[in-house]
């Protein structure tokens, strides 16, 4: 969805930040072993606990929606990640992230450093030399009316693929689509070798807001995302 690039560029709060407490709960799980190493033939981003090595950030600001990392309501692990955006303005300094009082998207990414503030000059992890042919994961929540979530992965190019409640919209414009219920469900992202040359964003969600109604001026309610076991795998 072509129409959300600029605005993805744009600098998001700063959530993690390297030898203090970490505001989104991270809860470190001490026989988890070394973060963002290989293990068994595949990188672990997420299993009980953030194990990538990087943090997160919100974008495109930090208002009405949250992302934790140790929702326990019903993981699969001992902890699993919950996204929620309300629908509302995330960024009230910003512009040109609405259509009239419309927000069209919110969304949290799951980056390749732990400082935000390092994002843009560290170059991305080059993952090639693994061989990883996909990226799985399993997804649970709730939509409503008009929203879509939107999953990417990689760089510079990403690997997209989009959920909703029916399974029919297509936000990455690629026929990769799938079926969000409240039940978790396993998801398979395949991600090229040339998406994995500079990888930053390890995973992508964004809450897409698009109504059809001509002149809709009612912000939608966005909606709730639960993710867990997030593994890269040959």
């Amino acid at each position: 969805m072509n129409r959300l690039l600029p605005f993805l560029m744009l600098v998001p709060m700063f959530l993690l930040m390297e030898g203090c407490k970490n505001p989104f709960d991270r809860t470190h799980d001490p026989d988890g072993g070394p973060t963002g190493s290989l293990s068994a033939g595949q990188l672990t981003v997420f299993n009980n606990e953030l194990s990538s090595g990087g943090g997160a950030f919100l974008y495109p600001g930090s208002d009405n929606h949250s992302v934790a990392f140790d929702d326990r309501s019903n993981s699969l692990s001992q902890r699993s990640i919950r996204y929620a955006w309300n629908g509302q303005i995330s960024n009230p300094t910003g512009s040109g992230y609405q259509y009239g009082a419309t927000y069209i998207f919110a969304g949290f990414s799951l980056m390749h450093v732990p400082q935000q503030t390092t994002y843009e000059t560290t170059p991305g992890r080059d993952l090639r030399a693994a061989g990883y042919t996909r990226i799985s994961f399993y997804a649970r929540g709730e939509l409503t009316t008009y929203n879509s979530v939107k999953i990417e992965a990689g760089g510079p190019t990403s690997a997209c693929m989009t959920l909703s409640t029916d399974g029919t919209v297509d936000e990455c414009s690629n026929g990769r689509t799938g079926r969000l219920t409240a039940s978790w469900q396993q998801f398979v992202l395949p991600i090229t070798s040339a998406q994995q040359t500079a990888v930053k964003d390890l995973l992508k969600a964004t809450f897409v807001f698009n109504n059809p109604i001509p002149g809709n001026t009612n912000p939608g309610q966005g909606g709730v995302l639960f993710l867990d076991k997030i593994f890269y795998q040959p």
